[in-house]
């Protein structure tokens, strides 16, 4: 078991890293500490794993993990359960999926009531390394993502390995790019730990868990220096901007890893030819990642609508959006452009055009 201590301004916690069969004991450790004990389960996850823990036990809801449900209207479904239930300040939810699971427990459980704990298990790859620390949350508005967000601290997150034995190729690589993400912003000493690993891991899960570690401790480092996004915690923007828009273009179909992994070698590019990066570390880079995924699958049939997402970005300031590049393994920097005929030439280029 490993333990990772998080220092947040609203509330610190701790991660623990496990690989069980059951977690009855630690839901019911948790159980222990307040008036009642709630579940929200992915409903994938309730069907494969129906004895991860005895759900009998508590109040729970079986919800859909589609972007889909982060949205208002099917939120009432949600706060329905909580009324029905008779929610209290001293209850405490736990969210049991991935990071729409996540997100819709972190951000109902700020609003109801004005805060009610809450703890997070999350169970795919994406979630384990990443979104579950951090405190960030949000909800889809009409086509644009994670428009309506707050930052809202858990009491608690609980890893558990043994998820990863279900998860889709597709969901794995997911994660892996939010881990390509953190080990690029960590240090060249993590960057070669993941060229050395991550081919491997994905031919034999269980070797996940140093990576998971090691992205979940460059996030802590980063996010206890600048929680709330002032300054340095926009460096793990890194391949989210154009990555979210192209989420948004294929309606979704696209995984958020793989559209992050896609947005890091579209921007690395960009950044390349206009001279801001050199050009051994975009060929390394990219190295790694069409070794993981082929990108070239990935099409923008549409630019002027990719730009007008991009524009709509919560990070755009003006007509200027911040870029994020590495100009060195663990040193990102982060630069305005304008999102101009330029920018667009330059994603034309990118595609060959």
């Amino acid at each position: 078991m490993n333990t990772i201590a998080i220092n947040s301004g609203e509330k610190n916690y701790e991660v623990t890293v496990l690989n069980q069969k059951s977690l009855q004991s630690e839901f019911d450790g948790i159980a222990n500490k307040y008036r009642k004990l709630v579940i929200l389960v992915d409903a994938n996850i309730k069907a494969l794993y129906p004895d991860i823990v005895d759900y009998e036990k508590y109040d729970y809801l079986v919800l859909d993990a589609t972007e889909e449900q982060k949205s208002f209207h099917n939120l009432d479904l949600v706060f329905d359960f909580y009324q029905k239930i008779g929610m209290q300040k001293k209850d405490v939810v736990i969210a049991l999926g991935g990071g729409i699971i996540q997100d819709i427990v972190s951000l109902t459980t700020k609003i109801y009531w004005r805060g009610i704990d809450h703890y997070l298990v999350p169970t795919t790859l994406l979630s384990m390394a990443d979104s579950s620390i951090g405190a960030k949350c949000g909800i889809n508005y009409r086509d644009k993502k994670n428009q309506i967000a707050v930052f809202y601290s858990p009491s608690g997150v609980i890893q558990n390995l043994e998820f990863l034995n279900t998860l889709k190729d597709e969901d794995i690589v997911s994660g892996v790019g939010e881990i390509v993400k953190l080990l690029i912003t960590s240090s060249e000493e993590d960057f070669i730990f993941l060229e050395n690993n991550i081919l491997d891991a994905l031919k034999d899960r269980s070797r996940f868990a140093e990576l998971i570690i090691r992205s979940l401790l460059s996030k802590k480092a980063v996010i206890e220096e600048d929680e709330y996004e002032s300054d340095l915690r926009r460096v793990l923007n890194y391949g989210h901007t154009l990555g979210h828009a192209v989420e948004s273009l294929s309606n979704y179909a696209i995984p958020h890893g793989v559209a992050v992994l896609w947005g890091m070698d579209i921007m690395n590019y960009v950044a390349k030819q206009r001279g801001y990066m050199p050009e051994t570390l975009y060929q390394r880079i990219n190295h790694l990642i069409v070794s993981i995924y082929d990108i070239s699958k990935i099409t923008v049939g549409d630019y002027e609508k990719l730009l007008n997402l991009v524009k709509s970005d919560k990070k755009v300031e003006g007509s200027k959006i911040n870029i994020v590049y590495p100009e060195a393994l663990g040193r990102l920097v982060i630069k305005p452009i304008e999102i101009d005929n330029n920018f667009l030439q330059n994603i034309k280029e990118y595609y060959g055009e």
